[in-house]
């Protein structure tokens, strides 16, 4: 059974900074990761967002300066757009690998699992740790609803080979808000469906209406005071099913928050506490005061 002075279970950039700023203090480092390597910004969230929706704001430059040396705005093509997306994306597992080993980091593909305070197991094999780093992420969170299996969530739209004609959101946040005005701009018809009548509750109220505004105006539809009870499929379209209306798409996609990936790590075998008390995440501490762990969120 090998040692390390830390283990870090999770690349994502808390998860790296941790094991790089550790190798710098001449600790003996290794990293876990059981999906893509770079975690969830570079592979499917922030960095594959950016590219999509750069083709979104240059379409819009053209589009206000129409009769200022442009005379139509010219359309996204969705498949080119994904196509250069993937340039950026594809690499980034391969070469998150290769950093590593040219920083004499020891890393391991695979599903992490303690089997006691100090011990891990991956894919068969054992590994003792004086300290751990916890950073293994969030997923997109599914609704627990009849026909859920029917739902996508962000992580597949960034995925599309091709794009749907009707979309739905389902959600009030910015996830929603800015895959919305991609898709639209790209040609489909969007809605966003929302529980309440406060979308991105965490921002400046005036402004988030105003962005409201402006979305309309350029086609978006909002559906607010909607409480999804049930997805269902008739004639090759999907039902969202609420409780006093029904609305029909192409895809639907829950956005409806996230939550941490810890089910597979069976903290309660290193004797570890963890509750879903709402910090960005789950909170975690633990009940041996001889050995060290820390979360360090990543999104």
């Amino acid at each position: 059974m090998k040692e390390y002075d830390a283990i870090v279970i999770g690349s994502g950039v808390a998860g790296l900074s941790a094991a790089y700023e550790l190798k710098a203090k001449q600790q003996q480092v290794l990293v876990i990761e059981e999906n893509l390597w770079g975690g969830t910004c570079p592979n499917r969230g922030c960095d594959p967002k950016k590219i999509l929706i750069g083709g979104v704001e240059a379409r819009n430059r053209v589009k206000q300066l129409l009769g200022k040396g442009f005379s139509e705005v010219p359309p996204l093509n969705w498949q080119e757009l994904q196509s250069f997306k993937r340039t950026f994306t594809d690499p980034v597992s391969a070469n998150r690998q290769k950093e590593l080993s040219q920083a004499g980091i020891d890393h391991l593909t695979g599903t992490a699992s303690f089997l006691d305070e100090e011990t891990i197991e991956v894919m068969g094999k054992t590994f003792r740790g004086k300290h751990f780093v916890l950073a293994t992420g969030q997923r997109p969170t599914i609704l627990p609803i009849e026909g859920k299996e029917y739902l996508q969530t962000s992580t597949d739209f960034l995925a599309l080979s091709d794009l749907p004609k009707q979309l739905i959101f389902i959600g009030g946040g910015y996830i929603s808000f800015e895959l919305a005005t991609i898709a639209h701009a790209a040609g489909s018809e969007v809605t966003i469906v929302h529980h309440n009548q406060r979308p991105l509750k965490e921002f400046d109220e005036e402004l988030v209406q105003e962005a409201i505004i402006q979305m309309k105006k350029a086609g978006i539809q909002f559906a607010f005071d909607v409480d999804t009870k049930k997805i269902t499929r008739q004639n090759g379209k999907l039902q969202l099913i609420a409780e006093k209306e029904t609305f029909e798409a192409d895809a639907i996609f829950c956005a409806t928050g996230r939550q941490p990936n810890v089910e597979s790590l069976h903290l309660e075998r290193a004797n570890v506490a963890f509750t879903k008390k709402r910090d960005h995440g789950q909170r975690i501490s633990s009940n041996n005061k001889s050995q060290n762990f820390c979360l360090r969120r990543h999104y």
